[in-house]
């Protein structure tokens, strides 16, 4: 009888807790970022038919190439073990190809995000360098 009634409370206590636990979304506006982050990831397939090339140079520049007419649009640089040396720069590719100059940016892993419009269309291109 004591075995079951500590079960009993154990059980009535376990049902009190999970009832009144209080279950958030990670943001409040959750569904309208899935809605946005669907867009991100049409943008990305829809560029994965765009010929890209970066190449760090041995003289301190990148190279940027494209054997499409990209245009105008941002680069994001991020630097997986230092988010404060993140950094974006203009993309001016309207001439299928761009020299940065990269002497006072940290060696290392870097993932490049080409972003930019073609046609009314977003389009993301996402590359992985290594300085």
């Amino acid at each position: 009888i004591i075995t079951f009634g500590f079960f009993f409370l154990l059980m009535g206590t376990l049902i009190y807790k999970s009832i009144n636990t209080d279950f958030q979304l990670v943001a409040p506006n959750y569904y309208e970022q899935e809605i946005a982050y669907q867009q991100r990831i049409d943008a990305i397939n829809r560029a994965s038919n765009i010929e890209l090339e970066i190449i760090a140079t041995s003289n301190n520049y990148l190279k940027i190439t494209s054997d499409d007419s990209i245009g105008n649009g941002i680069i994001y640089f991020y630097c997986p073990f230092d988010n404060s040396a993140d950094f974006k720069v203009e993309l001016n590719l309207t001439d299928k190809k761009q020299t940065l100059n990269i002497q006072n940016i940290k060696k290392g892993k870097w993932e490049v995000e080409l972003v930019f419009l073609k046609n009314d269309l977003l389009y993301i291109i996402k590359k992985v360098i290594v300085l």
